[in-house]
C-alpha cells in the first residue's frame, strides 16, 4: 500500500507532466498507470485534495466486530 504522501506526490507529478501516466510511472517507479489515473480522479473529486481512505474492507471490519 502507498501512503497518502506517496499518492499525493504521484498525482502532483502526474499533473506537472500534463497527465502523462507513462512518464510519471517511469520517473517514480510506482504505481501502475491505472492506479495513478484512479488516484487523480479521487484528487479531482475531493476538490484537489487527496482524501485518506480507510483501507480496511467491509469483510475486515465485520471480522474485527466479531472479535469484540
Amino acid at each position: 500500500m502507498y501512503s497518502h504522501e506517496d499518492r499525493k506526490r504521484a498525482v502532483e507529478l502526474y499533473i506537472q507532466y500534463r497527465r502523462d501516466a507513462a512518464a510519471t510511472v517511469r520517473v517514480l517507479g510506482y504505481p501502475s498507470k491505472k492506479s495513478l489515473r484512479r488516484w487523480y480522479q479521487a484528487f479531482v473529486k475531493a476538490g484537489h485534495k487527496l482524501e485518506r481512505t480507510n483501507r480496511r474492507t467491509a469483510i475486515q471490519r465485520r471480522g474485527a466486530a466479531k472479535g469484540r
